[in-house]
């Protein structure tokens, strides 16, 4: 690889939506092949994503994974991966959600908040949990070594607050889009901006693809990867080179 995400990132003088939603469809795509196999990652994060130039972009590291196929070391752990990257319901352990899933399909549903939180950092440079940690009172933040939070009530209680600063997130996303970029590349951005806020939902029995909520297959990425595919394709036809 020639380096991670955070590398390309830092690098860029200029949002390339194709190579965005290219390069998210390449992460949601590997990540569906982990849920193919019961593998879960549990810690992506733009370090674990690894760019190839011409070949696309792989996940990396699989030292945090999680699978119901055997046992290991960090099954039991509240946050299995990176708790700078993790999901709320992975942060706060006065949670009833984890009583209403089976565990490993909260694994699943975090992988997904992790692939939101990926496209945001694509987009804006800022993963999604740093961004409403950030925002949220010393009080209502996580305890942990790394947030220094004060909240010890349930996470249904701290959730409100922290959904109205994730919607501020999604909301100041936009101030990266160029002011010179037309209403079709704008609303490509918009279409993006949907399917992150999807998938990065903090409410685990709201997360998913809109169509699926509530279903068996509510945490399956396959309508994500054709919405990418699709919106790939739109964008490479319409815009090759504005963006």
């Amino acid at each position: 690889a020639e380096g991670d995400l955070r590398k390309r990132v830092e690098r860029r003088e200029l949002l390339d939506l194709v190579w965005v939603v290219s390069t998210l469809h390449n992460f949601a795509v590997g990540v569906s092949q982990l849920h193919s196999g019961l593998i879960f990652h549990n810690d992506l994060k733009p370090a674990n994503a690894l760019i190839f130039g011409d070949q696309g972009s792989k996940i990396a590291d699989l030292g945090r994974v999680t699978t119901p196929l055997f046992k290991v070391a960090h099954d039991e752990d509240q946050c299995a991966g990176d708790c700078r990257f993790a999901p709320p319901e992975q942060l706060y352990p006065n949670n009833a959600q984890r009583e209403q899933f089976d565990r490993f399909e909260l694994f699943r549903a975090g992988d997904l908040y992790n692939l939101g939180s990926l496209a945001h950092y694509l987009l804006t440079g800022r993963s999604v949990t740093l961004g409403v940690v950030e925002r949220l009172r010393p009080e209502l933040r996580p305890r942990n070594a790394f947030f220094g939070g004060g909240w010890t009530d349930t996470f249904d209680n701290v959730m409100p607050h922290w959904s109205a600063a994730f919607v501020d997130l999604m909301r100041e996303a936009s101030d990266v889009v160029p002011d010179d970029w037309s209403p079709f590349l704008k609303g490509e951005f918009d279409t993006l901006m949907k399917l992150i806020f999807s998938l990065c939902e903090p409410d685990v029995a709201a997360r998913g693809f809109p169509s699926q909520i509530g279903r068996p297959n509510q945490f399956d990425l396959q309508r994500y990867i054709s919405a990418l595919d699709l919106q790939r394709r739109k964008l490479m036809i319409r815009a090759p080179r504005a963006v």
